[in-house]
């Protein structure tokens, strides 16, 4: 992501799973990211280090209307001296990415959200195969070639100052071509969170939630698997009671994806 588009992140060292997941386990990474509105203008960034490694950013965001913004951005990065971890040799290595983000204020004070990117990256390299004529192995180039696409949506609305709610929708596609394998996943997401402030110091928060994860591996001449489709269906729910000792203002939590 870009970096100036970056508003904060905190770390929460606690397990989360009715608010963040079934994968909060023992901490969670939450970064926000400005709305379109925050970032009105044009970036232009350009970088180059000497260890190899060329850089550049675009991004642009504008209104359309008088409750709607976009942004539009796209990175670039090429690494011509990456070192292997299996060889001593240089693998150049470059990767591209661009997204989209669009906020729309509506009715009732609410906020409707859409994100979306693609990414794609290549990696060259000389593999070590196995071979039936002595030495029994050869030396391949190949690349590796990983494309990745993601979009979230998502509307928030409050009703007064004691009660909110929220339905958001995800979904990402990953695929990736090598010489010894192929893999690709799909992941979709949805949920619904509501929370509602009892008292000056009671607070619930229920949800419902459904999670699809399809994994696919493609066979080759080294490797074969007799299994090579999974998929995974997930159905959560959840009432949480939270005692908030004292009186304080009711707080909307916010879950961001990215």
């Amino acid at each position: 992501m870009v970096m100036a588009d970056i508003e904060r992140i905190a770390i929460i060292r606690c397990p989360g799973a009715t608010l963040w997941g079934a994968n909060a386990v023992n901490v969670v990474v939450n970064i926000t990211t400005k709305s379109a509105h925050e970032t009105l203008g044009s970036l232009v960034n350009v970088g180059v280090s000497d260890d190899g490694v060329t850089s550049g950013t675009v991004r642009h965001s504008f209104s359309v209307d008088q409750t709607t913004d976009a942004r539009v951005w796209t990175q670039y990065r090429e690494h011509d001296s990456f070192l292997n971890s299996t060889d001593p040799g240089e693998t150049p290595m470059d990767s591209m990415i661009a997204g989209l983000r669009i906020d729309r204020r509506t009715k009732h004070n609410g906020t409707f959200t859409f994100i979306a990117d693609w990414s794609e990256s290549r990696l060259s390299y000389e593999e070590t195969v196995f071979d039936l004529s002595p030495s029994y192995v050869t030396r391949v180039p190949t690349v590796d070639h990983s494309r990745q696409g993601s979009a979230l949506a998502r509307l928030q609305r409050s009703f007064g100052e004691s009660s909110s709610y929220e339905l958001q929708a995800w979904t990402e596609y990953a695929h990736a071509d090598r010489l010894s394998l192929g893999h690709r996943s799909l992941v979709s997401d949805l949920e619904f969170t509501l929370r509602h402030k009892a008292s000056e110091r009671h607070e619930f928060v229920a949800g419902l939630g459904t999670r699809y994860h399809t994994d696919e591996v493609d066979s080759s001449a080294q490797f074969r698997f007799e299994s090579a489709l999974s998929q995974q269906s997930l159905f959560t729910g959840f009432v949480q009671e939270r005692d908030h000792p004292g009186s304080r203002p009711f707080h909307h939590h916010r879950r961001n994806q990215y």
